[in-house]
């Protein structure tokens, strides 16, 4: 089976195929089939917790600052369904299709506040890119093709973010030991260095500002 369908490789740009290349030669990514999804949103429906993640709670995360700024602050970018366990607690997250200037609408990204635990995401509908950043910058940045069927590993060291690329709303499921928890601090300085960008009606990626200087 192809890690990435021909819908995929049509939306993304030849620089993004060959870091998809690097991250499923690394084993960071794995699919199985998928024929049916009744699941049209990400609602469970007895969730623990219901967070929503609007323009205005996104300052910081996109390049884009005054893009941001002149859109509807209640916009909503995301939204995830939490259930939580004991030991292991799992999220639905639903990513709305749409841009901040030419930046997709993501996940704000983050790191395990407990580093070294890892974390699965199973992508159930939808288009989209995952960002994976190690907590060392001497080890490399990926971008990994993820959409319907994709198993992703979170691994340990790993910051991760989802973009949605596509025109549907992006839905997956996370899965992490309940302890792991989430730490944003980093990101938030800095960002993550690869930045995924519309360019010629392509998904394609810009290099962050702030790993340049």
């Amino acid at each position: 089976m192809s890690l990435v369908s021909e819908e995929l490789k049509e939306r993304v740009s030849p620089e993004i195929i060959r870091k998809f290349d690097e991250a499923i030669r690394l084993g960071f990514i794995r699919k199985i089939p998928i024929k049916k999804v009744d699941l049209s949103t990400g609602e469970i429906s007895d969730p623990d917790a219901v967070d929503d993640r609007r323009i205005k709670d996104m300052k910081g995360y996109f390049q884009d600052e005054e893009a941001r700024s002149l859109m509807d602050p209640e916009t909503v970018v995301y939204r995830v369904y939490r259930k939580i366990y004991p030991e292991i607690s799992y999220g639905i997250t639903e990513i709305f299709p749409g841009k901040v200037g030419c930046e997709y609408f993501m996940t704000k990204g983050h790191f395990h506040k407990r580093i070294e635990a890892p974390g699965i995401y199973l992508c159930l509908k939808g288009l989209g890119i995952a960002v994976l950043q190690h907590k060392d910058e001497a080890y490399p940045s990926l971008i990994a093709p993820f959409e319907k069927g994709t198993i992703a590993l979170m691994a340990p060291y790993y910051a991760h973010r989802i973009v949605n690329i596509g025109d549907e709303n992006l839905i997956f499921i996370g899965f992490s030991a309940t302890d792991s928890g989430f730490m944003y601090g980093p990101l938030e300085k800095k960002g993550f260095k690869y930045l995924i960008v519309e360019r010629e009606n392509q998904a394609s990626f810009l290099i962050n500002p702030n790993y340049c200087r």
